[in-house]
């Protein structure tokens, strides 16, 4: 047997050992079980009736209680705590620890409610006003069906210098218990033991099947990716919103993601990422400098925060755990087989990672960076706190790339978007190359009504340079009214065209900003190659460059200090002399 307490406020107390049953000031009922019958109950009416042998006469619920007082001899025992200066609250914090996207709220959860087969996620318990220690947390009960209990394992867990207690829910084994419901809401206690009773917290959460669940899954919605050697754009609502990498963008290099990345500690990184569930690892805050991170609590950052760490921050391990120029990582691999690129993280499980293109080639040493940055563009889009899901993913493309460039990044980049998003919905991602990026240019253009005809003109020839970080991309062609040949005026008024554009040709050459720049670093080295050679200072000759002449040759190599070098001479003196800085306001 055993009785249960609830208050006004919802707050449940357990009663173990029936000696004792604590009185509070805002009990309304409590629930008397015995066996598989429930009896509903006022314990202050039981106890200001304890000699009154009618009164336990009016129920079979009041005999059989009466009986067990008889037999357990139980009284009632004021107490001083009322239940409503209780305070319990629990939010998500998995998409705060992962990517320092902020918490979803408890009336988020209770009411918008979380995806199933969306890995582990990890709801923090504040307990204020309680003391001891949490038992144990799980759910009981989903609508009004009675479920088998799934317990949540309870962490103490630091995020952001908090110390709190998390309950970990996986929420793959919540979504075989919903099965093939669109949504349910799942029911469940967080324990608190005292000496003769333990507070039963209650806990409500919705949980979703986001393919069934209306509104989540954005099946006919396309995400337009531009991913850049320096940067990465993502938009939808075809083209009207732009996808930041972070909760709170201030200007327009919040919408202009770096693709860099860097990682202090690989270990947590690759343990994650190679499972098969969604991986899990802690993003640094941004105020804090890469040189102090504590690698034991922060795993890896990227974005702007990876651009300001190489603006200011010049320290060489530093510098030797960024990953820049992913997107040409399958062209350099193509043109130099036998010059594996590399890493180094801060933790000491891997002095030294390797780089690939490929998925199936990664292991404890080797990362594949493009499927990685896709998984952090599918965390950063598919954010659960926004509760839609994006399948449909079109990508710009160089003009100059072939085709085992192209598939290299696709098959990434798809890889990892499709590891971002609920397991239920993986199979429905396609990852496409599309456009080539000068005709996404126009495209652009013309979306923002900077592509006009002028009056009187029937047609505007015009010619788009893409001068990216790694390729020039250009397009020739013309922006004309529709036809009035009879068979193409038809076709054009059938697809309802305002205005056409023809495309005479497009081509590539492979040479971008990031080129310059290091041509510029590697000139300033060879203008001052004497006291260089004096200094013993190695620097690694960039694509395309020859070595200097009549010079010391092993300090033209390529190894993590040369590549240093060559960076920290990117950064401090060549960048902005290419990058204009913004006018000021």
């Amino acid at each position: 047997m055993k009785v249960l307490f609830r208050n006004r406020g919802g707050v449940i107390v357990e009663v173990d050992k029936l000696k004792r049953i604590p009185l509070f000031e805002d009990i309304e009922e409590g629930e008397f079980i015995v066996g598989d019958q429930t009896y509903r109950l006022n314990f202050r009416e039981i106890a200001e009736n304890e000699g009154n042998k009618d009164y336990f006469e009016k129920s079979e619920g009041l005999r059989l209680f009466q009986q067990l007082m008889e037999e357990e001899d139980i009284s009632f025992e004021e107490t001083g705590k009322n239940l409503e200066e209780i305070q319990f609250e629990f939010t998500d914090v998995t998409d705060l620890q992962f990517n320092q996207f902020q918490e979803i709220p408890q009336s988020v959860l209770s009411t918008q409610g979380l995806w199933v087969g969306n890995g582990i996620r990890k709801i923090k318990l504040n307990l204020e006003g309680l003391e001891g220690d949490i038992s144990s947390a799980y759910f009981y009960k989903m609508d009004n069906r009675e479920i088998e209990p799934l317990p949540m394992e309870i962490r103490e867990e630091e995020i952001n210098e908090e110390k709190i207690k998390v309950a970990i829910l996986d929420t793959d084994k919540v979504g075989e218990i919903l099965g093939e419901n669109p949504t349910g809401n799942f029911y469940g206690f967080v324990e608190l033991p005292k000496k003769r009773w333990k507070f039963l917290l209650p806990m409500v959460i919705k949980f979703l099947n986001p393919e069934l669940a209306p509104g989540v899954w954005q099946r006919n919605e396309s995400v337009a990716i531009d991913f850049g050697t320096s940067s990465t754009c993502v938009a939808v609502n075809r083209g009207k919103d732009l996808i930041p990498f972070t909760d709170h963008p201030k200007g327009d290099e919040d919408y202009e993601n770096a693709t860099a990345l860097i990682i202090f500690n690989w270990e947590e990184v690759f343990k994650n990422w190679s499972g098969k569930k969604t991986s899990h690892f802690n993003r640094s805050r941004e105020d804090v400098e890469a040189n102090s991170v504590d690698y034991h609590k922060y795993h890896y950052n990227y974005s702007s925060y990876v651009k300001r760490q190489l603006k200011h921050n010049s320290e060489a391990k530093v510098i030797e755990a960024i990953i820049t120029k992913i997107k040409l990582l399958p062209q350099h691999i193509e043109n130099h087989p036998n010059d594996r690129l590399s890493f180094k993280p801060f933790d000491p499980f891997r002095s030294l990672v390797y780089l690939t293109d490929q998925v199936e080639e990664e292991n404890d040493e080797t990362l594949n960076p493009i499927a990685l940055y896709g998984y952090l563009i599918s965390r950063a889009l598919n954010k659960q706190i926004n509760n839609k899901i994006y399948t449909r993913y079109v990508l710009t493309m160089p003009v100059n790339f072939n085709e085992r460039q192209k598939q290299r990044i696709q098959d990434s980049l798809e890889y990892g978007i499709k590891k971002g998003i609920p397991q239920v919905l993986r199979d429905k991602v396609e990852v496409k190359f599309k456009i080539e990026e000068p005709v996404a240019l126009l495209g652009a253009l013309k979306r923002i009504g900077k592509l006009k005809i002028p009056k009187g003109k029937k047609a505007l020839p015009f010619a788009i340079f893409d001068f990216g970080g790694g390729t020039l991309d250009f397009a020739f062609g013309i922006y004309r009214k529709p036809a009035r040949n009879k068979e193409l005026q038809v076709l054009e008024k059938e697809n309802r065209y305002s205005s056409i554009v023809e495309i005479f040709r497009t081509d590539g050459k492979n040479i971008g900003g990031e080129t310059l720049i290091e041509a510029l670093s590697y000139k300033i080295y060879r203008d001052n190659s004497q006291q260089m050679a004096q200094l013993n200072i190695p620097i690694k000759v960039p694509e395309g460059e020859r070595p200097i002449p009549d010079f010391n040759q092993r300090l033209l190599v390529n190894t993590h200090l040369s590549h240093t070098n060559l960076q920290k001479l990117n950064e401090a003196i060549s960048r902005p002399i290419f990058v204009t800085p913004k006018p000021k306001e």
